[in-house]
């Protein structure tokens, strides 16, 4: 967590997945999350050797399902709300089984028994559990009713007894709530600035075989436009959870604006996200260690240290620094044109300096 990568793994089997984590150890990726969707099972075998290898061994869950399954009627849950549907009615017309799983409270000791399993074999130490601190709602079922904020205490239990078992927990999908940060200990998505309900900017419907193309120019022009954002989460926050990009928005989303994204992930202190393959490692390689490389120079120093300050350099907002409770420095040049520092070597356009304030 504090200066690895999060990566999600989708070799063919686990044979192929754990030898391309061996790859990446021998390239001189030394530590990183190594994270299973579910392309194939996994084992006892492939969750060892990543351990021995140094890395973290991980699953992604969904403990607490989507609200869609409930009713098709979007944004039902505001609705109910706000008092523009009827509960009675909608509950009629709604799935009735569904309720079962995007009920916390109800699912709360079914869960619990799930990740003794998955510690007790395969192994996992960290579980990614896929938007279940942004899919709030009530619960009308009449078996087990719920508040909405019953709901969202029930979901903070299911972080906080699962972090209790061992595990490294983390959630999100590109929203961070504050109200789930004492369960929590990363959140996939802080870094995004987007979310699939964004009216904007929409996360693209592909999967991990869209890296590193160009499928991302328009979102950038937001997501990555350096005069206008501002690390307001990680200056409250950067101690106490970690951060990535969103799993179809990694860092190599598209080629032409992964290294900017590495910047911001170096000025914020914040995890890289990789999805990696064979394909992609082969293809790859040297801009995966370099990216690499560059992120746990700075990420070692400052990984679970406090953001004390974010300010700018240049009038037009290109070159930005982070103090540290550190005594660290961090200078990031997102321009093109070297930046002239009087009795300090120059910063190159595109890059990055760290330093003792």
């Amino acid at each position: 967590m504090k200066d690895g990568v999060y990566v999600y793994l989708w070799g063919d089997s686990p044979t192929d997945d754990l030898q391309l984590v061996t790859e990446m150890k021998a390239a001189g990726i030394e530590h990183g999350i190594a994270v299973f969707y579910g392309k194939h099972p996994v084992n006892r075998t492939l969750f060892d050797g990543i351990k021995r290898l140094g890395w973290v061994a991980g699953v992604y869950r969904m403990p607490t399902g989507n609200l869609s399954h409930v009713s098709r009627h979007r944004g039902w849950p505001n609705d109910l709300l706000l008092g523009k549907l009827d509960p009675d009615r909608f509950r009629k017309n709604s799935d009735g089984k569904a309720w079962d799983r995007i009920c916390a409270r109800h699912i709360l000791p079914e869960w619990i028994e799930k990740a003794r399993a998955l510690i007790h074999d395969p192994g996992a130490q960290l579980a990614y559990f896929d938007t279940l601190v942004v899919q709030l709602a009530p619960c009308l079922k009449l078996d087990h009713p719920s508040t909405i904020e019953e709901n969202q205490q029930a979901r903070l239990e299911i972080l906080q007894k699962s972090r209790d078992l061992g595990l490294i927990v983390g959630s999100g999908e590109g929203l961070s709530p504050t109200w789930a940060l004492p369960g929590i200990d990363f959140f996939e998505g802080l870094m995004s600035l987007r979310t699939y309900a964004d009216s904007k900017l929409k996360i693209p419907a592909g999967g991990y075989r869209e890296d590193n193309g160009d499928s991302y120019r328009n979102d950038a022009a937001i997501v990555l436009d350096e005069t206008k954002r501002i690390p307001l989460y990680q200056l409250a926050f950067h101690d106490y959870v970690a951060g990535t990009w969103v799993w179809r928005d990694s860092n190599y989303q598209s080629a032409a604006f992964a290294h900017k994204k590495d910047l911001f992930n170096i000025l914020y202190g914040t995890m890289p996200m990789w999805h990696i393959n064979r394909t992609l490692w082969e293809a790859h390689k040297s801009d995966y260690v370099a990216s690499y490389r560059a992120s746990a120079a700075v990420r070692s120093r400052i990984g679970f240290a406090a953001m004390t300050n974010h300010a700018w350099l240049t009038p037009d907002r290109a070159v930005q620094y982070t103090d540290w409770e550190t005594g660290d420095r961090v200078i990031v040049n997102f321009g093109n044109q070297p930046f002239a520092r009087p009795g300090k070597p120059s910063l190159a356009g595109a890059s990055f300096a760290l330093e003792r304030k």
